[in-house]
């Protein structure tokens, strides 16, 4: 694989001054070399990647309804170039997966640092969003250049309110709201709707549907190992009583996997099929 000199600024991505930063460097030439070709494709004319790390886009509302499974979701590589910050997918494994996104250095009121070590970012509109499992010794750098650039872009006079942009997952353009199908390339998106259906059907089946499949394994398990349950108390007419006692929890157990689903389906752009126009 050959990497342009054009397109990344070696000298601030990797730092070889010592025996964990070049451990650290390995690391990111590893996810480097994975998801170089989708860089490739999502940079525009003239643009240059001059940092790169990882971390987790916490939230919230994620961890209360799927706990530890949150950071596997919101895993993603932070690829700095010189006009935005790129956000890509990523599993534990540094390997790619599927949502695409942005966001633009005008569109950030400040950044700061935790007690706790995490990025807290706040956006021009009030929003904000927090960076959580960045490299340690990539946090305070981190934050320093995005602040440095967003002082050359405020020197150009743009501005920005948005706070993250979804990028088509098959052409890499921005994609307001969520259409059926990209208006630049027609490439088909999975539907948030038809994945909140299949966990309506059975807990598990939307997570199955967006691309999460070791995940839904565990609610399918669970809440198939409860209607079993069910329909065995039912067999015994004796016992029947006893099914009410598993069914309330089966109900509440469906509302959060439907609440669940909803959430992840909203995190970005999940693609579909692609079709041409």
């Amino acid at each position: 694989m050959r990497y342009s000199l054009l397109s990344y600024l070696f000298d601030k991505i990797f730092d070889n001054s010592g025996f964990w930063a070049r451990r650290l460097s390995k690391k990111k030439f590893k996810l480097l070399k994975n998801i170089d070709p989708v860089i490739r494709l999502m940079l525009r004319p003239g643009e240059s990647v001059c940092f790169l790390t990882w971390g987790v886009e916490e939230a919230t509302a994620d961890v209360f309804l799927l706990g530890r499974f949150t950071s596997y979701i919101n895993y993603r590589a932070f690829v700095l170039t010189t006009s935005r910050i790129l956000l890509i997918q990523i599993t534990p494994g540094h390997k790619i997966a599927q949502l695409r996104g942005q966001i633009e250095y005008a569109g950030i009121s400040r950044i700061k640092s935790s007690l706790l070590g995490s990025l807290l970012v706040t956006f021009n509109n009030g929003e904000k969003t927090t960076l959580t499992h960045v490299p340690k010794a990539d946090r305070k750098f981190l934050g320093q250049l995005i602040d440095g650039l967003r002082a050359q872009i405020a020197q150009t006079g743009q501005t920005n309110l948005s706070v993250k942009s979804d990028l088509c997952p098959h052409c890499y353009k921005i994609v307001q709201a969520r259409p059926a199908s990209c208006p630049h390339c027609a490439g088909q998106f999975k539907s948030a709707g038809r994945a909140m259906l299949l966990s309506f059907i059975l807990p598990g089946l939307g997570f199955w549907y967006l691309g999460y499949k070791l995940i839904s394994l565990i609610p399918m398990i669970i809440s198939i190992g409860m209607w079993i349950g069910i329909i065995v108390i039912l067999l015994d007419s004796a016992r029947s009583a006893e099914a009410l006692e598993i069914l309330f929890p089966l109900a509440v157990f469906y509302a959060f996997s439907i609440i669940g689903t909803y959430g992840i389906a909203k995190k970005g752009i999940y693609p579909g099929a692609r079709k041409e126009k």
